[in-house]
């Protein structure tokens, strides 16, 4: 399982590669990963940060037309543990 601490580590690096090749096309995904650092980084439950952090996957991961009635974002089992690792 991989630790959030990671995941932070991760963006950190990324985001100034972003924002240095950034032609306009990546400003969205920008905004979006500058956001996931702020809730990680925030003092709010884990329940509100996995709430939080479903919401952005489901913008970043809409749900494309499919055989099934109920669509579901690639990540949708994916979470938060008290101890900050995903599950």
């Amino acid at each position: 399982m991989m630790n959030c601490n990671e995941i932070e580590e991760v963006i950190k690096e990324l985001l100034p590669l972003l924002k240095k090749y950034n032609t306009g096309d990546m400003s969205y995904y920008i905004d979006q990963l500058s956001t996931v650092l702020d809730i990680l980084n925030s003092n709010i439950s884990i329940t509100e940060k996995n709430q939080e952090l479903y919401k952005i996957g489901k913008k970043l991961f809409p749900a494309r037309g499919g055989l099934t009635d109920e669509q579901k974002p690639p990540f949708s089992g994916a979470g938060l543990r008290h101890d900050g690792r995903l599950f």
